[in-house]
């Protein structure tokens, strides 16, 4: 078999090398330059799991490396490999290779505009990476995903706005957003940065895509340090906050839930549609305040990685899961009720599939303490119990049907309230509502803003150019607040 693999890649124009590892195996390969615009000759490496389940298309998850990195360090640094050989995928490390732009070493262009649209340059060679290791391999289209650390997590945004027709899913961990320009990176602390708003970046993704086709949602995790010095944290919520406009997500959490891993703050949240699909979810945690604080976070330990702290590959593999293409999936789960009695919740709701025959509807609650996933009494109608929960918790139900075929579906049900427990308040309205309210006001201790109009943590100059006079949320622990822009920087000890 392995002359014919050799024979077929060689008539794919891609010639590799493969090695044995513990468990799987990887694949060196070169792509050479297409035809598109600006493209290049591009390496990259496959790992392929030794144990991958026969009969089932596995799914592709396609990783990009950093700035002064290689897709060596993706593969140390990370755990995707050894999550492959766990959960039964394959992996795609592609290296940037060459380059003809002024850049710092081994960035992936995501400034340059030639480099972030469909059929041009970098983003458009990553796309025939990924058409290429699912050929050769036969993983599902259905199930292909993309993250990146850093210009690979910007990269991997400018994919999903580019290719959203192609990609399952989406992650960014302290990366940029779509359109964002170079002078947003600070390299180190106490450089400043310059940014886009809101609305411009909105603007780009729009303009990217012109075709309704093309305007399908990628669901989108964004990984990112709030004290992140090279690649500030409002890089991060620019990438939420352009989903949420763009895909109309409610910009209130529908489910916030803590990911402190390790003595490391973290906080994850997710946003729905009116539908109740997820759009976007965050986790957004704290560095270290010695200034180190751009890095993979929470795997394996290297030049550009740092152990200490939740895991950004299980974070990401646990989002993609509930995330696949479905065009023509004839198969849906739904919440149809979710009530809460003391202590317990009940959930039910309704399955049905012309597609495959359904195997199983499984039922987790999301949250703080989260509720581990358990099979349902019943398909077609089916409920489950789940009992003695800890109290003043808020929880959010999550069905996934499981067909026979293998292919999956998610519904996400409504907010749910264990007892009395204590929430952030939301406020949403434009800067001239918040500023009638009293949510934007000179401030006053404990939020002095350097006697500037704005809220606890942003002046009015950064607001009104972020949002202009787009509705945006304010978040407070008590109805007196003080007001912050940002969820998470509500201390602690307020709420």
């Amino acid at each position: 078999m392995r002359w014919v693999l050799i024979l077929l890649l060689a008539v794919a124009h891609c010639v590799l090398a493969s090695s044995p590892v513990d468990a799987g195996t990887f694949y060196r390969g070169e792509m050479p330059a297409g035809a598109d615009p600006n493209s290049r000759a591009r390496s990259y490496q496959i790992y392929v799991p030794d144990s991958l389940p026969e009969g089932i298309a596995p799914p592709l998850v396609t990783v990009l490396h950093g700035c002064r990195q290689t897709e060596q360090n993706m593969i140390d640094e990370t755990r995707f490999t050894e999550l492959a050989d766990q959960h039964g995928f394959v992996v795609v490390f592609p290296f940037v290779t060459s380059y003809t732009e002024l850049r710092f070493e081994n960035c992936w262009g995501f400034w340059f505009p030639e480099h972030r649209q469909e059929g041009r340059g970098e983003v458009a060679d990553i796309r025939r990476i990924v058409d290429h290791a699912e050929s050769e391999f036969q993983t599902d289209p259905a199930r292909r995903y993309i993250t990146g650390l850093s210009s690979g997590g910007a990269m991997a945004v400018a994919a999903a706005v580019a290719y959203s027709e192609d990609f399952a899913a989406a992650g960014a961990v302290a990366g940029l957003p779509y359109g964002e320009g170079a002078a947003a990176v600070g390299f180190v602390c106490g450089v400043s940065t310059q940014h886009r708003s809101v609305a411009q970046i909105v603007n780009d993704m729009r303009a990217e895509q012109t075709s309704p086709e093309e305007q399908r949602l990628v669901p989108m995790l964004v990984i990112h340090s709030v004290n992140d010095c090279a690649v500030p944290i409002l890089n991060g919520r620019n990438i939420r906050d352009s989903w949420i406009r763009y895909y109309g997500a409610d910009p209130r959490p529908a489910s916030v839930s803590d990911c402190t891993t390790d003595g490391v703050s973290c906080q994850r949240s997710q946003y729905v549609d009116e539908d109740g699909t997820v759009v976007v979810a965050t986790a957004f945690y704290s560095g270290p305040a010695s200034g180190r604080t751009h890095y993979w976070v929470g795997d394996n330990a290297g030049p550009f990685a740092d152990p200490t702290g939740p895991s950004a590959t299980e974070l990401l593999w646990s989002f993609f899961q509930d995330a696949a293409l479905e065009p023509d999936l004839d198969a849906e789960v739904r919440i149809s009720e979710a009530t809460v009695q003391d202590r317990s919740i009940t959930v039910v709701g309704m399955a049905s599939s012309a597609e495959s025959p359904i195997v199983s509807v499984r039922v987790r609650l999301d949250g703080d303490m989260p509720q581990a996933e358990r099979d349902a009494e019943g398909l077609a109608a089916w409920s489950i119990t789940f009992t003695d929960l800890p109290d003043n918790q808020v929880y959010t139900p999550v069905a996934r049907l499981v067909l026979e075929s293998g292919a999956e579906k998610v519904a996400f049900g409504p907010r749910l309230e264990v007892g009395t427990p204590v929430e952030i308040l939301v406020e949403i309205g434009n800067w001239q509502q918040h500023l009638a309210r009293g949510r934007i006001a000179v401030q006053g201790q404990p939020c002095l803003t350097a006697g500037l109009l704005g809220t606890c943590d942003s002046d009015f100059t950064m607001l009104f150019f972020e949002h202009e006079f787009a509705p945006f949320p304010v978040y407070a622990a008590r109805e007196s607040g003080p007001w912050y822009t940002f969820e998470e920087n509500v201390p602690a000890s307020e709420q």
